[in-house]
Parts: structure tokens; sequence; C-alpha cells
């Protein structure tokens, strides 16, 4: 003999709270990286696997029971958990001490892409929720550049130093460096150095000439760009664009 399936709302309470109920629409709140406990971090590094919590209410499992079967109640616990449409793994819930509010932690894989992504739940009910913009995937890179010197009359050489930080977070295989001069016309740069393989020996600084062509304020863009080791494109631009003064 079967009973009817029942609904029960987190936290648990087989005693009370359980029965025949319509079920509460899930709600998403916050979505924030496990590891840190204290504030909410709600972003993570393109080719790292993070743990991440999900806070919300309406979160519901399924209470089932059967009279006939030697277990007589067993719960439906299969909460599903998508960011930017790529599943997390090992999500479970956690009930909050307040009724129908819960934490669903879950980890994120390392092939999301850079940007701010949706995240999606549905629950063993098959009740489905968002929130918008929930978490962002940033490049690890940090990239600054400086000139040497800055100033330099026409035809002579300046230095361009650029240096990458973030080497060692998402797992980077390789890296290359683009460098573009605005207006253009004013400097001719030398060639950028191949694409450099990450390891023990990492390089951290590159260096790059520079040949003044005309008198004039040139404005220079520093790209780093490359992939992980997962294949996602990863890039950072200096935040300060260095500017050479041809006389």
């Amino acid at each position: 003999m079967r009973a009817t399936t029942l609904a029960c709302l987190v936290p648990l309470a087989l005693t009370a709270g359980c029965g025949a109920a319509e079920l509460p629409a899930p709600e998403l709140w916050q979505a924030c990286q496990a590891r840190f406990h204290d504030t909410c971090v709600d972003w993570l590094h393109a080719g790292e696997s993070v743990p991440v919590r999900v806070l919300g209410q309406g979160l519901v499992e399924i209470l089932d029971v059967d009279l006939g079967a030697p277990e007589g109640v067993t719960f439906d616990e299969a909460f599903e958990l998508a960011l930017g449409g790529v599943a997390l793994r090992r999500v479970t819930l956690l009930p909050d001490s307040r009724t129908g509010v819960g934490t669903l932690f879950g980890v994120v894989p390392a092939s999301l892409p850079a940007g701010r992504h949706d995240l999606w739940v549905r629950t063993p009910a098959g009740l489905e929720a968002e929130l918008e913009g929930a978490l962002e995937v940033r490049s690890p890179l940090r990239v600054r550049a400086g000139l040497d010197p800055a100033s330099l009359p026409a035809g002579a050489r300046a230095s361009l130093t650029v240096e990458v930080e973030g080497l060692g977070l998402g797992s980077l295989e390789a890296l290359a460096l683009e460098v573009s001069a605005e207006p253009q016309g004013l400097v001719a740069p030398g060639a950028s150095p191949p694409p450099f393989a990450l390891g023990p020996e990492a390089a951290r600084t590159l260096r790059l000439q520079l040949t003044g062509l005309a008198p004039g304020l040139a404005q220079l863009r520093v790209r780093v760009s490359g992939r992980t080791a997962g294949g996602i494109p990863v890039e950072a631009e200096a935040a300060r664009r260095p500017t050479l003064e041809i006389r």
C-alpha cells in the first residue's frame, strides 16, 4: 500500500510541519563563494573550480511515504543548480533555522567563461527559480605597463615594460602580448614576444622596444590574452595607459 506523496518544508520536521500542502515558489536571494564565511564574494576567477553557497527560500524536499516499503519514508533531495547554463556539481541542501529558508551548496566547474552569469535552480518538486547576474567570472590577470623614457625625439626608442600578475590562478597555460598606439602613425611598436608558456619559471615581466616616428602624444593600449588549461579565454588590459611624448 502506498500513501499520497507528501511535501515537507525545510528545515525538515518528521513530527510536524509535513502534510499535503501547496508548495511555495522557490526564490534565490544570494550566491557567494563558500570558502569565505564572513563576507559575500560574488565572483571567481576563470579556470577555477570553486564551491559556492546559495541562499534562498521555498527550497522544498519531497517526503515520499510508502507504507509497504521496508524503509517506509524516503526523501527526494535532488536539487539542480546551473550557472550560465552550466550544471554545478555536488549540489546539497543545508536547512536554515527559519522555516522555508535554506542554503544550497554546489561546486562551479572550471569551464565557465568570463562574464556575469545567471543562476538557476530546480527543486525536487520540479519548481524553478532564477537569480539574474548571480556570480561573475573574472580574468585572473592584472597588467601594469610603464615607459622609459616617457619623452623622446622622433627616431629614438623607448622601452615598454609590462608586468603581468595572477599567472598562477585559473591554471593558465600560455599568454600573448598585444600593444597598439593611438593616434596611429606616431609610434612603431617592435616585434611582440611570442606567446610564453607558464610553469615554474613563468615569465612575469615583458619588455618591448618602441620607436617614435612623428611629434605628438601617443597613448598605448597594452593587452595580455591567453587561455586556461580548460580552454577558457582570458584577457586583461593595463588600467593605466602609458603615454609617450615624441618631440
